[in-house]
């Protein structure tokens, strides 16, 4: 049987989500590896010092994901083939015209959604996004911006706005179009135009978060992903000046706010 590590923030509120999320990220680094049993009810409310319901309504959100499944008499496990199948059905497609505006399509119906229930349910928690603003625009800002820096902090910002909704089937969601969406982070994509819009668009999704104002981190979010689809879109028309090959060296100032 494996073991689980304790988490420190599950003394706060929100228990049944982020006991979720500890175990989804358990299983995602390979912690709780595939096939394996996950200790009794008893024994993980013990461990984390919760009730059996939130940890009973925390395995549920996992099943639900097709992360554990259930097996009647025998306990609970970390699934294999039937998620792996599941995404690996999803992912497939991903990198054709039609993919790329499908999952651009499912981002805009999920993630505004996320940025406004980030906004409210957020609780002043965003030393993490904050933090990750600051590198992108330090980033940004370099003679020779690194685009792999770039692209871990975007998904980051991203996946950080997911969790703070305390909802881990949005973030799993969100995993999974983020996985399809790489060929659009592809070197090719990222202009300095694109890296100064999207760090301007990211620090105002902070800011409505931060004021823990729905409404406008919904706004922002959606014209955030619809100026992201415009700027790939470009390239159809010829090509643009990438990051690491500038036509003007003075274009590397930093990005405005």
């Amino acid at each position: 049987m494996c073991s689980l590590r304790h988490d420190p923030l599950l003394v706060f509120s929100d228990r049944v989500d982020v006991l979720a999320e500890s175990l989804r990220s358990q299983i995602e680094d390979g912690s709780l590896e595939p096939g394996a049993k996950l200790p009794s009810e008893r024994e993980i409310a013990e461990r984390y010092r919760l009730s059996r319901n939130t940890v009973r309504e925390a395995l549920r959100e996992l099943e639900a994901v097709g992360l554990v499944h259930r097996r009647h008499g025998s306990g609970t496990y970390v699934s294999e083939e039937p998620f792996l199948a599941f995404t690996s059905s999803l992912t497939g497609g991903a990198g054709t015209g039609d993919s790329m505006n499908h999952v651009m399509d499912l981002r805009l119906v999920i993630e505004p959604g996320i940025a406004k229930r980030a906004a409210i349910r957020a609780k002043g928690q965003v030393s993490k996004l904050r933090s990750l603003l600051d590198s992108a625009t330090e980033e940004a800002a370099r003679q020779k911006p690194s685009n792999t820096a770039l692209r871990k902090l975007d998904v980051e910002f991203h996946a950080e706005l997911a969790r703070l909704s305390r909802n881990p089937l949005l973030s799993e969601l969100l995993a999974m179009s983020n996985d399809l969406m790489a060929p659009s982070r592809a070197d090719e994509f990222l202009t300095l135009e694109r890296v100064r819009s999207s760090v301007t668009w990211h620090r105002r999704i902070l800011e409505a978060v931060m004021e823990r104002d729905g409404d406008a981190a919904f706004n922002a979010m959606e014209e955030h992903l619809i100026d992201i689809k415009g700027h790939t879109e470009k390239r159809k028309a010829g090509p643009v000046p990438r990051l690491d090959k500038p036509d003007d060296p003075q274009e590397h100032s930093a990005p405005g706010s």
